[in-house]
């Protein structure tokens, strides 16, 4: 209910507007009364009223002055000003302080009254909507930091301006419906989950939703919970992972997200979709949310040589899946990872990241992982793995950054002015292979990483990475991998 203060230094005209309609019909309550406004300064700061109905003419403090001290406190609620037919100055100077309108005394009736109701409920519910969205985006990065870092705290989330001395009101957004998918950051929204026809509601909630790591929440506020129609979503209308806790509120918000997140462990173990229900309150085991052994083969990865990485990181994995650690604890440690594969390659570090964090199942990201340090390390091999010779390291650098250009031997030893037959043999001689053999190579490396992680045709996946000739191109790629590009896409 919107809380009233009505101010008018007559009883028996208060005594008329409080009888004249059934206010809790249309959403209010009056809860107190002035006869001046002195007197409706210190009710204001007991009741923190929703709406101020208050005469113009009184004794003491007039309407007009009550309406500029009250700014001046900061209080933001609506005036509406009462007044007679002889007061209408003053009316539109109330209009020019911030009052949202003026009621005739002399011709007031239930229907103008209840007109002017229903404009400032409306008014009252935009601002507790604004604030609300503001309130909330401004809070769920720090639930989702809090809940990273492994702080059970309780909730800081604020949904309305309620404090302990107020009435609750409808309009307080203290229930929450928490939906979470592993959708790779994409394709789920509010208005997907409510396609799915799942519950009634008694008003239209307050939707939001939070994507990170690859996920994303939908949270759907309201005043009272909806009516759960039954049933799950069919296994046609949903490609991913999706957990709902089906009634939760404010004060326990970190923990029922946190709960919603955890519930998607099944899947990420499973590596299939589906609809997972949660409990509210729910007290069963759940799998840690970190790895204590994070720190330690971090170190260990740190210290290996590149044949070393993958065992240590499939050992890893091993260990993760037996611990049953979190999803986000999974991919964090897989985050941290591939700062130290990378060592420092920020473009290509970018784009791992990028792919470990729309991973939707533990295999995958593990796969995901073993295409970065494939990558990561030819890259690194390439570029990191200079030789002794500057002409050489000016070529390798040139083909790690041209590589879709048409390059030959010639052209290369022209950009370095160096003989032709020389530098073949130089560039064999510091590299270990020739010229065309690296280029290659490169080129390779590159079409495998189109074929893992883009949707790009077979046949012209070649062309973007600089083989002209499509049977050249399968040609070379066997030769290298011993598999066709098609087997290598399917994983064979």
């Amino acid at each position: 209910m919107w809380k009233v203060l009505l101010v008018e230094d007559e009883a028996i005209v208060r005594r008329s507007i409080i009888g004249i309609i059934d206010w809790e019909a249309f959403g209010f309550r009056v809860v107190a009364e002035a006869e001046d406004g002195e007197r409706a300064l210190k009710e204001m700061e007991r009741h923190r009223p929703d709406l101020v109905i208050s005469d113009i003419v009184m004794p003491n403090l007039n309407g007009l002055e009550l309406l500029r001290q009250a700014r001046e406190r900061d209080f933001d609620g609506v005036f509406i000003m009462l007044t007679a037919m002889n007061e209408f100055e003053y009316a539109q100077q109330a209009l020019e302080y911030g009052a949202t309108g003026y009621l005739l005394k002399l011709s007031m009736s239930p229907e103008s009254l209840q007109t002017t109701l229903d404009k400032v409920s409306r008014q009252l519910t935009k601002r507790a909507q604004e604030r609300s969205h503001t309130q909330l985006y401004t809070a769920y990065p720090k639930e989702w930091e809090a809940i990273m870092n492994g702080s059970l705290r309780e909730s800081s989330v604020v949904v309305s301006e309620s404090s302990a001395k107020q009435e609750p009101r409808d309009d307080a957004w203290g229930q929450v419906i928490i939906c979470t998918a592993l959708d790779g950051g994409e394709g789920f929204d509010a208005k997907l989950l409510d396609s799915w026809k799942l519950m009634e509601w008694h008003t239209p909630p307050l939707a939001h939703q939070y994507a990170a790591l690859g996920m994303t929440s939908v949270f759907l506020w309201s005043s009272k919970p909806p009516r759960w129609l039954g049933g799950i979503p069919r296994p046609g209308q949903i490609a991913f992972a999706v957990s709902c806790l089906e009634k939760g509120t404010h004060a326990s918000f970190t923990r029922d997200w946190q709960l919603t997140l955890r519930r998607l462990d099944a899947s990420w173990y499973s590596g299939k979709p589906g609809w997972f229900r949660v409990i509210p309150g729910s007290k069963d085991a759940l799998p840690s949310a970190f790895w204590r052994g994070e720190s330690e083969r971090l170190r260990q990865l740190g210290r290996s040589g590149p044949s070393g990485m993958m065992p240590l990181l499939q050992e890893a994995w091993t260990d993760m899946e037996r611990d049953r650690i979190s999803w986000y604890g999974v991919k964090t440690f897989a985050l941290r990872a591939l700062d130290i594969i990378a060592d420092g390659r920020g473009e290509a570090l970018a784009y791992h990241k990028s792919q470990v964090t729309r991973a939707s199942s533990h295999a995958q990201c593990l796969r995901t992982m073993a295409a970065a340090v494939d990558s990561l390390l030819t890259l690194s091999l390439s570029r990191k793995g200079e030789t002794d010779h500057p002409e050489v390291n000016r070529i390798m650098a040139y083909i790690q950054d041209h590589y879709d250009r048409n390059i030959s031997v010639k052209a290369m030893a022209e950009m370095v002015q160096l003989d032709e037959k020389y530098l073949s043999g130089l560039f064999h001689k510091k590299t270990g292979e020739s010229l065309i053999q690296y280029v290659q190579r490169i080129r390779v490396e590159k079409a495998k990483e189109a074929l893992r992680f883009t949707e790009v045709p077979v046949n012209e996946i070649g062309e973007l990475v600089g083989f002209l000739n499509p049977n050249y191109f399968y040609r070379t790629f066997k030769k290298w991998t011993h598999q066709t590009p098609s087997d290598y896409r399917r994983g064979d």
